[in-house]
């Protein structure tokens, strides 16, 4: 990929998240409560 070529792409994807951060920031947190829970059930506690 040429640097324009990158360039777009992360604007591209800049614009679809715009205004759906926080959508992504829960899923995001719920993705980590997963990890959480699993590494829980294998008997890795903090």
């Amino acid at each position: 990929m040429s640097d324009k070529e990158i360039e777009d792409f992360f604007h591209s994807g800049k614009r679809q998240t715009a205004g759906n951060e926080e959508e992504v920031f829960k899923n995001m947190v719920n993705g980590l409560k997963e990890i959480g829970a699993l590494r829980d059930e294998e008997g890795f506690k903090d």
